[in-house]
């Protein structure tokens, strides 16, 4: 923010134009007018919370921790099937085993945020997964690819998306 703040006035210094005194004024009133609103940002935030602006931890970092730190099933479940199963590889196989300790509860429960077709195939338990039809492909019934509402699906096509006349 300070480099986007102090550039304008850099390139001032290279700019031969008739009009740089009023691009000087310009950029003085919009600095000041910066400063102001910055000033009145953090005098209203909670300066608790000031730590969160910055940080070097990734997504995948992120949802990791989600997880690990998780205090009940909801958090845990949302941290790590609402999010790119690739930010959570390096902990697949504790995903998997905490899957197989509580899916015959949720199933049984079938709490609110619980939904099996949201779980992939990897991380379901052997009985589960034929339980519930196998592939992940015919579990899911309920919703539709772009490419089957366009009718390039896999069915008759071979998936190429070229549909025959024979």
């Amino acid at each position: 923010m300070i480099w986007v703040q102090a550039l304008p006035f850099v390139a001032l210094q290279y700019y031969e134009g008739d009009d740089a005194e009023a691009i000087k004024i310009f950029l003085v009133c919009s600095f000041c007018l910066w400063l102001i609103l910055n000033i009145a940002f953090f005098c209203t935030i909670d300066l608790d919370l000031l730590g969160t602006f910055v940080g070097t931890i990734t997504a995948a970092q992120y949802t990791v921790k989600l997880f690990q730190k998780g205090t009940d099933d909801l958090q845990k479940f949302d941290a790590v099937f609402t999010t790119r199963s690739s930010f959570t590889k390096a902990i697949h196989a504790e995903i998997k085993e905490w899957v197989r300790l509580n899916i015959d509860r949720w199933r049984l429960e079938a709490p609110e945020w619980f939904d099996v077709e949201q779980i992939p195939d990897e991380f379901l338990p052997v009985e589960v997964y034929e339980a519930e039809g196998g592939d992940r492909r015919k579990r899911r019934r309920s919703s539709l690819s772009m490419r089957e509402m366009a009718g390039l699906g896999l069915g008759g096509d071979g998936g190429n998306g070229i549909v025959s006349n024979q």
